[in-house]
């Protein structure tokens, strides 16, 4: 594995210098999807979205077919090779799931608590509007 670094705009132009060239009328293909497709069919002269900030991308193509730059956190990149790509989404996506499940019953606690403050809340405006009613029928 190669040292992680911060994607900056020198970086970027290196990776314009190294063949990332926008190509004119480019369809460029999401990351995960593309990373499939990579991982089914390697081959050189795909065309993509490489990513210059967290929300400008231009269209390039591919040229090395073997290595990747994947996304870590925090706008930092690591160079891998396809096959130590795959297995680190995967461990990723492993871990989201597990996440997900532990949190699931919490989330649906605290939306059942939500509900029972809710109807209390419409119980006691409902009373309180009887009672201005009631007031005001009175007077």
């Amino acid at each position: 594995m190669t040292r992680a670094s911060r994607l900056d705009r020198k970086e970027a132009a290196v990776l314009r210098q190294q063949g990332f060239m926008a190509p004119t009328g480019a369809k460029p293909t999401r990351g995960s999807t593309f990373c499939h497709s990579m991982a089914n069919d390697p081959s050189s002269g795909k065309e993509l979205l490489v990513p210059l900030t967290s929300s400008m991308y231009v269209p390039g193509t591919l040229n090395d077919v073997e290595h990747v730059l994947v996304d870590v956190g925090t706008g930092y990149y690591v160079e891998k090779n396809v096959a130590d790509s795959k297995a680190f989404f995967k461990r990723k996506l492993d871990f989201l799931t597990k996440q997900i499940e532990k949190i699931q019953p919490a989330l649906q606690e605290k939306h059942a608590m939500k509900q029972a403050v809710i109807e209390v809340m419409n119980v006691k405006i409902q009373q309180l509007q009887q009672s201005k009613q009631a007031s005001s029928t009175k007077a």
